[in-house]
């Protein structure tokens, strides 16, 4: 079996991309990003990245062909999304440039990648996948959903490849980029600028979340035990989301030492069968590794 060093990570300034390349270079994998960004900088001697890659551009598919080619990459982990927010969801233009990032370039990936023998293709998905009914899909979370259904699909007629497709599903990433509307970094950035956490819904409902190194952790063990199909990376413990905000509070509100952190009991530990194996980071863990981080993420800089 091959053993993987070379690794391509599409959206590496995203909130997965980031946590996985940080991961992957920490344990010395030679890393390659791109992202859809013209003032990032790579900080890292082991960490390479592309700036101004659109997948939205057709033209680029042959850039990122050129990219595997130079930098003799031997897996693509494709975490590069259009998530929805209520400013890109009204536009004209978001279906389709939905179902073009989040589906088909999966398809373009796949056939880049056999081409050019690369061993692992990983593309980042959820753990909600679904055929969403048509109405459903003015519900803009359902309609993201929708698209990771049809890269599913696509992976499912995709067995026989020489290349091992992985479709990673992950449940609530949460890590060191805050510009997200995701639930942990949207309540860490509030209680940073001093801003009230207003909490809506079913408070008490127990949720996942998962830490976007262990994402990472999951992708080295797809490597090593070269896998296929459809795996789920989820957190271990779960938490409300009262008790998530009171945590966070605690954590980011004033200056905690290590021993004190550790005394927090706030999440319930709980298995989840099919999980693939990783890190297994605690959200105690998780939250003072993102305090205690510096500024340009070890890994890059955005001017």
């Amino acid at each position: 079996m091959t053993k993987i060093s070379n690794v391509l990570v599409l959206g590496c300034t995203g909130l997965v991309g980031h946590g996985v390349s940080l991961y992957l270079v920490k344990k010395n994998f030679y890393v390659v990003g791109t992202a859809n960004d013209k003032n990032i900088k790579s900080t890292n001697k082991n960490f390479k990245v592309y700036r101004n890659i659109n997948l939205l551009n057709e033209k680029l598919i042959n850039k990122i062909e050129s990219i595997i080619k130079k930098n003799k990459i031997q897996a693509v982990i494709h975490s590069a999304a259009l998530v929805p927010n209520k400013l890109n969801y009204q536009s004209k233009n978001f279906f389709n440039d939905s179902v073009k990032i989040n589906s088909l370039s999966f398809l373009n990936l796949y056939k880049i990648s056999k081409k050019n023998n690369v061993n692992f293709l990983i593309n980042i998905s959820t753990p909600n996948v679904k055929n969403v009914d048509k109405i459903d899909l003015e519900i803009h979370h359902n309609f993201y959903i929708f698209t990771k259904y049809l890269a599913e699909l696509f992976l499912s007629k995709l067995i026989n490849s020489k290349t091992n497709i992985v479709s990673l599903r992950i449940k609530s990433p949460y890590g060191y980029i805050l510009d997200t509307k995701a639930v942990i970094p949207n309540f860490i950035k509030k209680i940073i600028g001093n801003q009230k956490l207003i909490l809506k819904g079913n408070i008490n409902k127990k949720q996942t979340f998962t830490f976007v190194e262990d994402i990472g952790s999951a992708c080295e063990e797809i490597f090593k035990n070269n896998l296929t199909g459809v795996k789920n990376c989820f957190g271990t413990e779960q938490i409300t989301i009262r008790n998530l905000a009171n945590l966070i509070e605690n954590v980011f509100s004033k200056k905690i030492k290590s021993k004190e952190f550790k005394n927090f009991r706030y999440a319930s530990k709980f298995s989840y069968k099919k999980n693939i194996n990783i890190l297994k980071t605690s959200l105690n863990e998780g939250l003072l590794k993102i305090l205690k981080t510096n500024k340009n993420f070890e890994i890059f800089k955005i001017k």
